[in-house]
């Protein structure tokens, strides 16, 4: 079934602390979420694994379904840095702290 594959681990999974923001927090009930992810983690594959648990359409938040990209309208940060552009692109470590900010206004 491919939900159970989703959340499959490898054998030395990274944890990583999602700290959510704004919509996000307000609608699934929740301001942090640790997840455990394998070592090829990516900002993709945890909002894969957050929209499992929580049930919320992070992919679709947080992803251009065209470029893959991260839209202008949205951020994530990872240990306090903004990332831009690709985020598939992006590996994350044991540790990690990303923050995502949903639909921020836009001017």
């Amino acid at each position: 079934m491919q939900r159970s594959s989703a959340v499959a681990l490898s054998p030395n999974p990274i944890a990583i602390m999602a700290e959510l923001r704004g919509k996000a927090q307000i609608e699934t009930g929740k301001k942090q979420e640790r997840i455990e992810l394998g070592q090829d983690a990516s900002i993709p594959r945890l909002l894969d694994v957050l929209e499992i648990r929580l049930n919320w359409p992070f992919r679709e938040k947080f992803l251009d379904p065209v470029t893959g990209d991260l839209p202008k309208n949205v951020i994530i940060l990872v240990n306090g840095l903004p990332v831009r552009g690709k985020i598939g692109s992006t590996l994350l470590k044991d540790g990690d702290r990303v923050v995502l900010f949903p639909h921020t206004a836009c001017g």
